[in-house]
C-alpha cells in the first residue's frame, strides 16, 4: 500500500488520506510503517484539520524533504492559525524538534502582510502608506512569535529581493522602526510577567530578546547607510554592474561575511580599490575587515581557480578569458588591477 496507494492519492484529498490511514491502522500494518509519523498520529491530524484546512496538500505538509510551512502557508488565515498551530506541533521535524506555533503564525504573517487576509486585511497592499498598514495589522500578533521568528518576519518584509523591489527605502525604515518598538515593549512585557531568567523558555529568554532587538538596530543602522552618496552613486549609474553592487550592498544588511564577499567580488571585477574601500567605510561597523584583506582573498582565489584549471580544456579556458580581458577591457568598466601593471598600494 504504501509503494502503490499511497503516491497515486492527491496531497488535497484529505478524505482518501484519512481513509487510507485508517486502513493501515485497523489492519495492524503500523509495525512496517517506516516513516516518522505513524499511522495514528495521522489519523488524529486528518479529522481536525480537513474542517480547518481547506486546500491543504497533507503530502507536501507530512514529507520529510519538503518544508512544512511552505505547504501551511497558502490554507492559512486569522480564522484558522491557531487551531493549526496547535495541531501541527504533533509535526516531528528533521532535526528532532517540532513545528512551533511561533513559526505557524510566522508564516501567516508572512501570507498576511504581502496578500491581505479575508478578516483582517482585506485589500492586498500595494502603495507604501498600505504597507504600513499590513505591518501595522501584523504587529499585533507578534507577541504570539518567538524573537528568532519575529526577526524572521522582519527581514522578510525589510530585507528580502522582494521587499527591495516594492518598498521604498524610507518605508522598509519605518516598518524596521516599528518593530524594534514593539519588540521592546513586548519583552518588557515578557520580563515583568515572568520575573527571572530562570522561568522563560529558551526560544523567549531575555538573551534571546536582547539578540533580536541587535539584530533590528543593525538593520535599522544599515538602511540609514542607503542613503550615502557613494551608494546611492551606484544605485543611480547607468552601469549594470554598479546597479547589481548596490542591490547586493542593500541587502546584505552590512552583514559582515556578505560584505567581505562583495568586496572581493568588486576587486576581481575591475573596480578601483578606492572604491572597495569607500565600500567598507559606509558598512555598518566594526566589521575588522580591510582592503589588504579583501586583496589577499581576491589573490588567493584567482589563483585557486589557476590550480583547480588542471585539465587542457580547462586552462585554456581560463587563460584565453583572462587575455580577452587583458587584450579588450571594458568600455564600461576598469581593468582588473591583477592586470593593470603592478601591485596595489596600501597607506
Amino acid at each position: 500500500m504504501t509503494k502503490y496507494v499511497y503516491p497515486s492519492i492527491e496531497g488535497t484529498d484529505l478524505l482518501r488520506l484519512l481513509y487510507y490511514f485508517t486502513l493501515l491502522e485497523n489492519c495492524s500494518c503500523t509495525e512496517f510503517v517506516q516513516a516518522a509519523i505513524k499511522p495514528e498520529t495521522h489519523i488524529k491530524l486528518l479529522k481536525k484539520l480537513k474542517a480547518v484546512a481547506t486546500g491543504l496538500n497533507y503530502r507536501k505538509l507530512t514529507d520529510e524533504d519538503s518544508d512544512p510551512l511552505r505547504a501551511l502557508e497558502p490554507v492559512l488565515t486569522s480564522q484558522n492559525v491557531l487551531s493549526i498551530s496547535k495541531l501541527t506541533s504533533r509535526l516531528p521535524l528533521h532535526d528532532g524538534g517540532t513545528l512551533s506555533s511561533s513559526a505557524v503564525h510566522a508564516a501567516w504573517l508572512h501570507k498576511l502582510f504581502w496578500k491581505g487576509d479575508p478578516q483582517v486585511l482585506k485589500k492586498q497592499p500595494q502603495s507604501d502608506a498600505e504597507f504600513l498598514h499590513a505591518y501595522d495589522a501584523c504587529a499585533k500578533y507578534l507577541d504570539r512569535l518567538y524573537p528568532v521568528d519575529i526577526v524572521t518576519f522582519v527581514d522578510a518584509v525589510t530585507f528580502s529581493p522582494k521587499a527591495a523591489n516594492l518598498l521604498t527605502v524610507d518605508t522598509r525604515l519605518e516598518v524596521t522602526k516599528r518593530a524594534l518598538k514593539a519588540v521592546r515593549q513586548i519583552s518588557e512585557k515578557m520580563r515583568k510577567k515572568v520575573g527571572d531568567e530562570s522561568g522563560h523558555f529558551t526560544e523567549n529568554s531575555p538573551a534571546s530578546f536582547d539578540e533580536a532587538l541587535n539584530h533590528l538596530q543593525q538593520s535599522l543602522a544599515h538602511l540609514e547607510t542607503l542613503s550615502h552618496s557613494f551608494i546611492l552613486s551606484l544605485k543611480n549609474s547607468d552601469q549594470e554592474l554598479l546597479q547589481k553592487y548596490s542591490r547586493l550592498y542593500d541587502l546584505s544588511r552590512s552583514d559582515r561575511q556578505k560584505i567581505h564577499d562583495l568586496a572581493v567580488t568588486m576587486s576581481m571585477e575591475g573596480q578601483p580599490l578606492s572604491h572597495v574601500q569607500e565600500l567598507l567605510e559606509v558598512a555598518v561597523g566594526p566589521l575588522d575587515i580591510s582592503l589588504k584583506d579583501v586583496v589577499q582573498d581576491a589573490v588567493e582565489r584567482i589563483v585557486s581557480a589557476l590550480r583547480c584549471a588542471s585539465s587542457p580544456s580547462s586552462s585554456y579556458t581560463l587563460t584565453y578569458s583572462i587575455t580577452q580581458t587583458a587584450s579588450t577591457p571594458s568600455t564600461h568598466s576598469p581593468q582588473p588591477w591583477f592586470l593593470s601593471g603592478g601591485p596595489p598600494v596600501f597607506h
